[in-house]
């Protein structure tokens, strides 16, 4: 237990409360674990430790130390069915980070054709723009984003 943890326990059980700060503090580090599991097999593409670290409560918007979001991570690095579990299970599929990219526009600039696909299954934004105005159509402007150009124009059309 943190010095922090320790200081919230003893002013608590002072306050006749200590039952609950040992709770809170379990549960605190619990879902940490979790959700830092859960980050952990998202990075590696682990589907099955995904799937089980989410039925076991694992946050599907958790976030890494440098605030990306595990949906953020599986679009970035291409894992299609883990952006599937996620979403299936809560995840923001819009989520924005510090520069207001969205998952789907990550997945595009990096050229993974499934995840895009499946991102505009579950109901991705092609309208969103990031900070600056960039939008998820700019960053098909090279050969191997030819695929993505034509399922986000498609996309685009029906909404």
């Amino acid at each position: 237990m943190t010095k922090q943890k320790r200081a919230l326990a003893y002013t608590l059980a002072v306050l006749g409360l200590g039952g609950w700060a040992v709770l809170m503090t379990v549960r605190s580090v619990n879902v940490s674990r979790a959700n830092r599991a859960l980050i952990a097999a998202v990075h590696a593409g682990n589907l099955a430790e995904v799937q089980a670290l989410l039925a076991g409560g694992a946050n599907p918007n958790a976030a890494d130390r440098a605030w990306h979001s595990a949906l953020w991570l599986a679009a970035y690095y291409g894992h299609a069915a883990v952006v599937t579990a996620l979403v299936d299970h809560g995840a923001n599929v819009n989520f924005r980070d510090e520069n207001g990219f969205t998952p789907l526009m990550w997945a595009t600039e990096e050229g993974h054709t499934a995840a895009v696909r499946a991102l505009l299954m579950k109901g991705a934004d092609v309208r969103l723009r990031g900070d600056q105005g960039e939008t998820v159509l700019g960053y098909t402007t090279d050969a191997r984003h030819r695929e993505i150009a034509k399922l986000l124009q498609e996309a685009r059309a029906r909404r």
